[in-house]
């Protein structure tokens, strides 16, 4: 299920208890506001995964969420230490996912990377 993590979403309710706790009472209008909202975000954003494969992968892969109608990098490239990456769009936004824009999910990849002391094989 896609939605954007908005008030709605984050109200307390207990997983772990059958049946699950009571949500707070909202109005109609409210839920359709809410509903709106949610719909509005799932149409101007996605989600994207940096997939990574390598003996430190957990540690160089980002999830993030951001606006539709960036240019996405295709294909693969590879890193240092036996590393390949690849942005996938997952076409429809993460909940709790952070949001930031392609060139910031780029400088991130750097920056795990040369955290790891790695660096990107340019051809």
């Amino acid at each position: 299920m896609c939605f954007a993590v908005d008030d709605f979403w984050k109200l307390p309710v207990q997983l772990d208890a059958w049946p699950p706790a009571a949500l707070p009472a909202r109005t109609t209008e409210d839920t359709v506001k809410a509903i709106q909202a949610d719909v509005r975000y799932i149409v101007s954003h996605t989600g994207v995964l940096v997939y990574v494969e390598g003996p430190q992968a957990d540690k160089i892969g980002l999830l993030f969420n951001t606006r539709r109608g960036q240019k996405f990098p295709t294909g693969t490239t590879e890193a240092t230490g036996g590393h390949t990456i690849e942005f996938r769009d997952l076409g429809c936004p993460q909940p709790g996912a952070p949001e930031m824009t392609l060139m910031e999910a780029a400088a991130t990849l750097y920056a795990n990377l040369r955290t790891l002391g790695l660096e990107m094989v340019l051809r």
